[in-house]
């Protein structure tokens, strides 16, 4: 993934696994 201006780490960490558990 690219991170170039990470500017809510919290946030993006959560829309991470979201993704991860639409995945599954």
């Amino acid at each position: 993934m690219t991170s170039r201006r990470p500017r809510s780490p919290q946030i993006w960490e959560g829309f991470q696994v979201l993704l991860a558990q639409l995945c599954i």
